[in-house]
């Protein structure tokens, strides 16, 4: 948003004469915008193994503006012309729909080792130590140990007992919150005050 001093400017550079350059700086952001999303648009094509999906794909943006305030019927109406597998690009990440309950069922149960790992993110790597925590680690022999050690030593019935007072303290300060701040009918904000109640039980516990 320009402020008062970058009008004035503005205004005085075309007063002056020079809004041809103005004119060009435009010319220049409108074709390097343009030729982004044609090159991406060629790599897509480049690669016979993506999935189908709508274009252009705007730089930063992506097929944001495809998905629209009602997601999930964009995603049927977009289904019904590109195939039940297609790709998007939500702001830079790569997504991929599925919109088959067959496939999904093949994804999710036939062949769910394949797609068990979670993708590779610096915060896995810097904060996890290379992603070697149960949550980021990608499926393998780790993750398994990792699993065993959580469901015989962390989550067993003897350890969820132990906790129980403070799972209970936790809650009874959330329901007092939600009364305190709810008084008169003002709306409260339960996604903030459910997730700090959650990472209180969690940081209590360790």
């Amino acid at each position: 948003m320009m402020d008062g001093s970058s009008v004035a400017d503005a205004l005085k550079a075309i007063a002056e004469g020079s809004w041809q350059q103005w004119l060009v700086r435009v010319g220049v952001t409108i074709v390097v915008l343009f030729t982004t999303s044609y090159a991406m648009k060629v790599l897509h094509h480049l690669n016979p193994k993506k999935p189908p999906g709508p274009f252009p794909i705007w730089p930063v943006l992506g097929s944001l503006s495809l998905v629209g305030t009602l997601p999930h019927r964009n995603f049927y109406e977009m289904a019904k012309k590109y195939g039940d597998i297609m790709e998007l690009y939500l702001g830079s990440s790569r997504t991929v729909i599925i919109s088959s309950p067959a496939l999904l069922k093949e994804i999710c149960k036939d062949k769910d080792q394949i797609f068990a790992s979670r993708p590779p993110n610096v915060a896995g790597e810097i904060i996890m130590y290379g992603r070697k925590d149960i949550v980021w680690s990608p499926y393998g022999s780790h993750w398994r140990h990792m699993r065993k050690v959580c469901v015989l030593e962390l989550f067993t019935a003897k350890r969820l007992d132990s906790s129980k007072p403070i799972r209970q303290d936790e809650f009874a300060h959330l329901v007092d919150d939600i009364y305190q701040n709810g008084k008169g009918g003002k709306p409260v904000n339960m996604q903030t005050r459910v997730s700090d109640t959650a990472m209180n039980v969690v940081t209590r516990m360790i």
